[in-house]
């Protein structure tokens, strides 16, 4: 993050943006040509795929609990 980051300060010029475009052009995932397109989700898999979200979710809220709970007695020891 921030400097560690190797584009930190790294800025696009003109031609290195319109060469980007060109490139998501030729991609050619427009329309009838994307993989999904026309795909209709059955409630079975809206379903499956909610349930998958609200694992990940639980998953992260237990390791952000766990890490600023470490963190409190962390900066509580110190204080004392």
């Amino acid at each position: 993050m921030g400097e560690k980051n190797p584009n930190y300060g790294h800025h696009w010029t003109p031609e290195m943006k319109q060469a980007a475009r060109e490139r998501l052009k030729n991609r050619n995932y427009w329309g009838p040509n994307n993989p999904n397109y026309g795909h209709h989700w059955t409630d079975e898999i809206k379903k499956s795929h909610l349930k998958e979200e609200k694992q990940t979710q639980d998953v992260k809220k237990k390791i952000m609990e766990e890490l600023l709970n470490g963190l409190f007695w962390k900066l509580v020891i110190r204080l004392f």
